[in-house]
């Protein structure tokens, strides 16, 4: 009888440590989720407040609460409005989308962020904006930055192209990068693209298959 109040102590003990470890755990994941909130939305509302000195305090809050809401949706919205029809020629446009872009904390957002930034501001400087996203970045994300870079031709462009398609990890992606590469009449390019063949992914030997046909 000792014996089996003594394991019941002992397991009593045990759990009580379990569970206080566990609400400590979970308070810091709290924390650390909240703390990551609470940044994004400072760069976000920081980027409006100084990219938009023209505007009233009236449409600026009104935009802040549209990109820093809750609900992805809205936040989608919010992109739209500002890249689309007369605001598309504000000249905050890509700096409030590449803050968008390096901040939101939703996959989809984010993608709609870069298609819309292609379109607005096809230049170097968002070729290295999405180029540096990709890295630690989700397989949906990359598939965007490679389809974004694959939209503006430069040299940059097609460097990138060439490291994502012999060396990035999903098969969509260096696709992606097969399909892109088809625009570019380089010596390079095919030798990439060559290689690409043996790829293990029917999808990227195929599409780099129509690459080569189309470059030569």
């Amino acid at each position: 009888m000792k014996h089996n109040k003594y394991f019941n102590w002992v397991c009593i003990v045990l759990l009580g440590v379990v569970v206080l470890t566990g609400c400590k755990t979970t308070k810091k994941v709290h924390y650390f989720l909240s703390e990551s909130l609470r940044k994004t939305n400072y760069h976000i509302s920081d980027a409006i407040l100084k990219l938009t000195p023209e505007m009233s305090d009236k449409k600026k809050q009104a935009l802040i609460e549209q990109l820093t809401n809750n609900d992805p949706d809205e936040r989608r919205a919010g992109i739209m409005v500002i890249s689309h029809g007369k605001p598309s020629r504000w000249k905050i446009t890509p700096e409030l989308l590449s803050v968008v872009v390096k901040n939101d904390r939703d996959q989809l957002v984010q993608t709609i962020a870069i298609e819309r930034l292609v379109v607005v501001a096809p230049n170097k400087e968002v070729v290295t904006l999405l180029n540096d996203t990709i890295k630690n970045s989700s397989k949906g994300i990359q598939l965007a930055c490679v389809i974004g870079i694959g939209e503006i031709a430069s040299p940059k462009s097609m460097a990138i192209l060439q490291e994502q398609l012999s060396y990035n990890d999903h098969d969509a992606v260096r696709r992606a990068a097969a399909t892109a590469l088809g625009s570019y009449h380089k010596k390079s390019v095919v030798n990439a693209l060559i290689k690409a063949l043996n790829d293990d992914a029917f999808e990227v030997h195929y599409h780099a298959r129509l690459s080569l046909i189309g470059i030569c």
